[in-house]
């Protein structure tokens, strides 16, 4: 067994199955996507971590971007409740693991993601691990994809302060939204359904996830 492998196991056993994530599907899905190749090579030592890693510093061009910790990952996923023969929507797919990932439970995934760089990288990514059930497109992530949609589950990759209507409006009749909402040690997931055409979110657990750029809460102001 190599190193990564010896670690992805690991990863498993130590930070998936003791958060009660059961769903054999995404602790195999986990247990087999090779994570490492989802960061930089300089921070492939540390993919199998129990915590976010930075896969883009912050620059000119915006804030710094996250693969998020595999736990919360992993949870938000089963929260989602996937079948085989869902669409899914990944929000914000930054280097495309999850993305790779869900591609292994999905019937297909579509990741969108703002920043072109990051976008081509990721694409390219797919293509050399010979996933051909995924695809990333560059654009707006606050906007969805609706030529694409409806989705049966959409997932947020980093927390938001509000949701948009326009991802909500992008769910099909009993469709399923996960993500992390709010910042610091008040942030929770959230699981937003569709059903019949009304719209509810109801808090799942406590998380705690770097934010994604664009999904601030839009100033308020007081008269």
């Amino acid at each position: 067994m190599g190193e990564f492998d010896d670690k992805r196991r690991r990863m498993v056993d130590n930070q998936l199955r003791t958060r009660d994530i059961t769903d054999y599907r995404i602790l195999d899905a986990m247990g087999t996507v090779p994570r490492e190749l989802y960061v930089p090579r300089g921070k492939r030592t540390f993919a199998y971590s129990d915590g976010d890693i930075e896969i883009k510093p912050a620059d000119e061009n915006g804030p710094a971007r996250y693969l998020i910790s595999a736990q919360v990952f992993g949870k938000l996923v089963q929260l989602a409740d996937i079948d085989n023969t869902d669409i899914v929507l990944v929000v914000g797919c930054a280097s495309a693991y999850a993305t790779a990932m869900l591609a292994r439970i999905a019937n297909s995934v579509v990741g969108v993601e703002a920043d072109e760089s990051l976008a081509q990288a990721a694409s390219e990514k797919l293509v050399e691990q010979g996933i051909d059930n995924a695809a990333i497109v560059s654009g707006d992530p606050t906007k969805g994809l609706a030529c694409e949609g409806p989705f049966d589950v959409i997932l947020i990759e980093g927390a938001v302060d509000e949701i948009p209507d326009a991802l909500k409006e992008q769910l099909k009749d009993g469709g399923r939204l996960v993500c992390v909402r709010g910042r610091g040690g008040a942030a929770e997931a959230v699981l937003t359904v569709c059903s019949e055409g009304e719209i509810s979110t109801r808090a799942s657990f406590n998380a705690c996830v770097p934010s994604l750029p664009g999904f601030e809460k839009s100033p308020e102001f007081v008269f």
